[in-house]
């Protein structure tokens, strides 16, 4: 019997063994068994030991619920104390940790600062009640497809490659609201595009706005902080004028005042009563376009009459709608085509005969395809555009972080050398590997979640960072980027990633330590394989420092190329400022006799040399472009593209154009708009080749018949560039500025410093009306670096982040070669006792720098030259994405750093005492 039972305990008991081995039972039946053969041992019968066993544990279900929580309980134990010997020994190097903390805070920050404004563009939702159900209406402009008098935003769809529009008739925006029967509501709007004059207690200043269709508000779900929305009945003609003003217009403009509603301004001469101001985080409903004022439709003809606006057939109004409950977008699409397919139609046949007799017109006879998309982020059009601008940061701020993650790589090897005994120890003594490892990672992950909280607070600073750029940069200056869940989100993801990538490897090969010669006291010597990995972490850092300094001089050399451009003209002592009489109901005739009376005040002003005017201000991106045709025959095919510039006659003295060929206008001509010309050299060589141009006559082409009047050329002047500098000198002829425009720019040439002529012009312009506001006065150089803003956005940033990654390779090439110092001492105290040289002994040590560096650069510059040519068609001016020069100076700095953050580790070890060298440990 006694037999019996030791076999049957010997059998349970291999059978326990084997099972836990492998795993073919769980804890709990484990240790119901383990008790039954306790009981068993005490003669016990096998019933009765198992059913005592059962009963002294329990349910089993209980128990493993027991198991599991004190199985997390021992976890939460665990990890909370691999926690506090994490802090604790990071709080033991102060000086690792911080600078640590440090480095990942400004990789983390600069990431997260670049997201918030990806968030902004791509990820954030209009501001509003129930933004998904939310739709944006546009339609493509299919080959021969009707519309007419088109004004508003278009781009290139990349599926199709067809053009997408995204303004309707107002017409047709009346039939959708009011036919419709997918959609709750319908509701449009449309940005100024011109400034608006707003004159508050005669004080006359610009702001910006937009039209909105009398339901705006409401079908958004925005109400007024302050006061009232605009509601449907105030888009009526005979309704009192009225006007919404944003909450960032009201507390510049009007200090916060609690009076605003009711107060009475005048928006172009037009007397409106402000009736609310809008929430702080609304800044309407398209993206980068945040209005000031916001008006009724109705009131188009009193504050933009010049522009005729409301003709039914001009198409020029943005639509929106609400989705009903259940309905999907297909179902609207369906419902709204056969209203949009009549309103193409109607609006077609609507147009004014002078249209119809062109003929490009007269072969549109399809209606283009009308699409519904999602509209709760808005109108999508700007986000195009920035795409390959914030793709570039977005590839910056990248870099910059992994050469973070390198670094601290490095840095971390070379303190898991410094522990190589403390880890031996461990694992001795009976530590699992992957209880060691976790206790590594968590120091890595709690440096991760230092620098991830302190990046948190730099990204909020530099979500403003965009502040500092050009004006010209509109397309990021219009966007206001904020810290919301997404980007705390984003960084805690980025802090988590970095902790793995700069913690993992170290970790792993911390951990993985021969037993017997880590515990000797020589133990520092050797670690050759560790050497290796440091190094190509260096290698590494030098190749991406390579890429950010060979694209940054490319974009700062563009910079420099563009501000040095030959543009035509003498920019230097030029002040620049715009005005709109229009704005304040001068009709054609009025305005120019105001210009007249403007430039015989400004010219009057001390320190003015001469003053003109001219319809497009010079470096802005903006003008008037027409086909014209060098022979009367309206057959003709024979068209050049030009831009049309109106200028009066001293335009061209004033700001220094060269004549070659023939004279300049004349102010008799100027003054009663005589169909006469100045042609560029390059107008003048498409035009009529090689024949002398003075004396020949051309005219638009298919202009409509109020433009058959044939142009006479009379002069050749020098190529100048007015559109962009970036570009080649266009096609370009002068005309006289009456012909043009009411609106114009004026252009002051002083004497001396433009800028201290500014207050006293802004005064004579005051002295002739008061209530006329001068719109961005500034010198015209000022006008140029600002109209590159892309350009100097892009060469900040690569150089600022170049340089600090820079910084960050000296550091870990200083750092590593100082650890390999360490590890040789003792050979370095061997080589000097047999005589070697201080010499000798430098070169032995920057002998690892010069492959590292040497590899880094190889391999960087192959990324390098692909990195740039991919930018090279946008980001490039005057300079080949593999420019020489560029590439050597990068060489240059980056040998330069490489060389002194090695050379200085290396001459401490040159200086140092052959005994005390050997006899280190």
């Amino acid at each position: 019997m006694m037999l019996l039972s030791k076999l049957r305990s010997l059998f349970f008991g291999l059978r326990r063994r084997s099972q836990v081995e492998s795993g073919m039972t769980d804890e709990v039946s484990f240790h119901i068994e383990a008790r039954a053969e306790d009981l068993m041992k005490t003669g016990a019968s096998h019933e009765e030991a198992w059913r005592q066993a059962r009963l002294e544990f329990g349910s089993l279900e209980k128990y493993k619920e027991e198991i599991r929580e004190a199985r997390g309980l021992q976890l939460f134990d665990e990890i909370r104390a691999d926690v506090k010997y994490a802090a604790r020994l990071l709080r033991n190097s102060p000086a690792f940790s911080l600078a640590a903390i440090l480095m990942l805070a400004l990789g983390i920050a600069a990431n997260g600062s670049v997201f918030s404004i990806v968030n902004e563009v791509f990820f954030k939702k209009l501001p509003v009640k129930n933004p998904n159900d939310l739709v944006q209406l546009d339609w493509l402009r299919v080959q021969n497809s009707m519309f007419a008098g088109y004004a508003g935003d278009m781009r290139r769809d990349p599926a199709s490659g067809l053009l997408i529009a995204t303004s309707f008739s107002y017409k047709t925006f009346e039939n959708f609201r009011d036919h419709n029967k997918a959609l709750s509501t319908v509701f449009a709007f449309n940005p100024i595009v011109e400034p608006l004059n707003v004159v508050v207690d005669n004080d006359a200043q610009i702001a910006n706005g937009q039209f909105v269709s009398g339901n705006y508000f409401v079908a958004l779900g925005v109400f007024a902080v302050i006061g009232r929305p605009i509601l449907p009945s105030d888009d009526n003609t005979n309704a009192q004028p009225v006007a919404v003003i944003s909450d960032r217009y009201w507390k510049g403009r009007f200090g916060g005042s609690p009076n605003i509603v009711g107060k009475r301004i005048s928006i172009n001469g037009a007397s409106v009563e402000v009736i609310g101001v809008t929430p702080p985080e609304f800044f309407g409903t398209k993206l980068g376009k945040a209005p000031d004022v916001s008006v009724p439709f109705a009131m188009r003809l009193q504050i933009a009459a010049e522009r005729n606006w409301g003709k039914d057939w001009q198409w020029w109004v943005e639509v929106m709608g609400r989705l009903r409950a259940g309905v999907t977008r297909e179902q609207v699409l369906a419902d709204l085509r056969p209203l949009f397919e009549d309103g193409v139609r109607e609006t077609w046949d609507m147009r004014p005969a002078r249209y119809r007799t062109l003929s490009f017109e007269a072969t549109r006879t399809v209606v283009p395809p009308l699409r519904v998309n999602d509209g709760s982020r808005g109108p999508v059009a700007m986000r195009r555009r920035v795409v390959p601008m914030l793709a570039a940061l977005v590839g910056v701020v990248g870099v910059i972080l992994l050469i973070v993650c390198a670094n601290l790589a490095n840095l971390l090897l070379a303190r898991a050398s410094s522990r190589q005994q403390e880890i031996a120890v461990r694992l001795a003594i009976g530590a699992g590997r992957r209880r060691l490892i976790r206790q590594l990672m968590t120091e890595s992950m709690l440096l991760a979640l230092c620098g991830g909280l302190l990046g948190v607070f730099f990204a909020y600073w530099g979500k403003d960072l965009l502040s500092w750029l050009p004006q010209t940069a509109e397309d990021l200056l219009a966007i206001h980027p904020g810290i919301d869940w997404r980007v705390v989100v984003f960084t805690a993801g980025v802090s988590l990633i970095t902790g793995l990538l700069f913690g993992v490897f170290p970790c792993l090969r911390a951990t993985k330590a021969d037993l017997s010669p880590s515990m000797r006291a020589d133990s520092n010597r050797g670690g050759i394989p560790r050497l290796l990995v440091s190094k190509s972490l260096l290698s590494v850092q030098v190749a991406l420092c390579l890429v950010l300094l060979v694209g940054g001089g490319l974009i700062v050399r563009s910079v420099r190329n563009l501000l040095n451009a030959e543009i035509g003209f003498n920019a230097h002592n030029v002040v620049l400022f715009s005005v709109e009489p229009q704005l304040n109901n001068y009709n054609k005739v009025r305005a120019y006799q105001l210009y007249e009376r403007l430039i015989e005040n400004i010219e009057a002003v001390p320190g003015v040399q001469s003053a003109t005017i001219s319809g497009t201000r010079p470096i802005t991106g903006g003008g008037w472009s027409m086909w014209v045709t060098a022979s009367d025959d309206p057959n003709s095919r024979a068209r050049t593209y030009v831009f049309v510039h109106n200028v009066r006659a001293n335009f061209l003295q004033t700001m220094q154009i060269p004549l070659f060929r023939g004279r300049g206008l004349s102010s008799d001509e100027e003054r009663n708009g005589a169909s006469v010309a100045i042609l560029n050299q390059t107008m003048a060589a498409q035009l009529f080749k090689d024949a002398d141009p003075i004396g020949k006559r051309f005219r638009y082409a298919e202009a409509g018949e109020q433009n058959h009047t044939a142009f006479e050329v009379i002069g050749v002047v020098r190529d100048a560039r007015y559109h962009t500098i970036d570009r080649e000198n266009p096609a370009t002829m002068y005309i006289p500025f009456s012909q043009g425009p009411s609106s114009g720019t004026f252009e002051v040439r002083t004497t001396a410093d433009p800028a201290a002529a500014m207050p006293a012009i802004r005064e004579a312009v005051r002295n002739i009306d008061p209530n006329l506001p001068l719109i961005d006065m500034r010198t015209q150089e000022d006008q140029i670096r600002d109209s590159i803003g892309t350009y100097r956005m892009f060469a900040t940033f690569t150089t600022v982040f170049g340089l600090f990654a820079v910084l960050l390779a000296c550091v870990g090439l200083y750092g590593v070669v100082s650890y390999t110092v360490t590890r040789r001492t003792h050979e370095i105290g061997i080589r000097m006792a047999l005589g070697a040289k201080r010499s000798e002994i430098v070169r032995v040590v920057m002998r690892g720098i010069y492959v590292v560096t040497i590899v880094g650069i190889a391999a960087g510059l192959g990324v390098a030259l692909v990195v740039t040519h991919s930018i090279s068609s946008w980001l490039l001016y005057g300079v080949t994405s593999y420019d020489p020069l560029t590439i050597f100076l990068a060489f240059v700095i980056i040998i330069f750093v490489s060389m002194l953050a090695g050379y200085l580790p290396a001459r401490r070890a040159a200086r140092l005492d052959p005994m005390t060298a050997l006899r280190y440990e």
